[in-house]
């Protein structure tokens, strides 16, 4: 069994999961609620021949958000290669250092506050890789960074 998860494990995971989901459409019947009561529904069988079409309605319905997030990171990824961008950072961390804690808690309040008066999280989002970039460079571990970066906007 650990062969099997030693290749493409996400991949594999993924297809499982959606093989699942597939299957419980057979045997679960859908529902919606109506204000406080709950209305049955029929059951809706999804098979395979189905995927394509439900890729197309995925893609259509979340272009602008996959176009926003490509061209993010493409400007961070051009960003990170001024050396004005790096030493602004490297500033900030050496400047922050022995304070990570301190530092940590003060953005993590302050992007959950961003996130919680502006309209659209992905407002919040653009500040999100520059976090991330200090985080690093004050050499915090990879699961806080991320606990303060994406865990303090959601």
């Amino acid at each position: 069994m650990k062969k099997f998860w030693e290749k493409h494990s996400l991949g594999k995971a993924l297809a499982i999961v959606l093989v699942i989901s597939l299957l419980l459409t057979w045997f679960i019947p859908t529902g919606s609620f109506n204000g406080a009561e709950f209305a049955k529904g029929d059951l809706v069988r999804i098979g395979l021949a189905d995927l394509g079409n439900m890729l197309y309605y995925v893609v259509a319905i979340a272009i602008d958000k996959i176009i926003f997030l490509l061209v993010l990171g493409l400007f961070y990824g051009i960003l990170t290669k001024i050396p004005a961008y790096k030493k602004l950072v490297n500033n900030i961390a050496k400047k922050m250092k022995g304070k990570e804690i301190v530092f940590a808690c003060i953005v993590s309040f302050a992007l959950a506050l961003f996130a919680s008066f502006a309209s659209s999280t992905y407002a919040v989002l653009v500040f999100v890789p520059f976090v991330i970039n200090i985080l690093s460079a004050m050499k915090l571990d990879k699961v806080s960074t991320m606990a303060v970066a994406y865990g303090s906007v959601f």
